[in-house]
């Protein structure tokens, strides 16, 4: 699939994918659906080993704007819907027509 793999002098392993389509189509219906990650690499994978502002690119190599993440941060946050879990649930996420996500939290919760 394209994706590179580096094994670091701390003994970390680095994989890069290759550039991957943002918008997919659902083989069962046809329609067009968000189908990627960027926005949790943008915003939640910052360590030693990940700089998000180097870390989302384009197809080219260049970086992604940050005021291009902000816009589809700012989509994702409107259209998001919190589930309000009880002891015992199971929840069934098809993602293909939704993404899914965790919000941050102080344990216990």
């Amino acid at each position: 699939q394209g994706t590179r793999f580096q094994w670091l002098p701390d003994g970390c392993l680095k994989t890069v994918s290759a550039p991957l389509d943002a918008i997919k189509e659902d083989p069962r219906n046809g329609k067009k659906v968000w189908f990627n990650s960027i926005i949790a690499v943008y915003r939640g994978w910052r360590d030693s080993r990940n700089d998000p502002n180097k870390a989302i690119t384009f197809g080219d190599g260049t970086p992604m704007p940050p005021e291009v993440m902000d816009g589809l941060d700012a989509i994702l946050e409107d259209l998001a819907a919190d589930v309000t879990w009880q002891s015992g649930d199971v929840y069934l996420v098809d993602n293909m027509q939704v993404l899914h996500a965790r919000r941050p939290f102080t344990p216990p919760r």
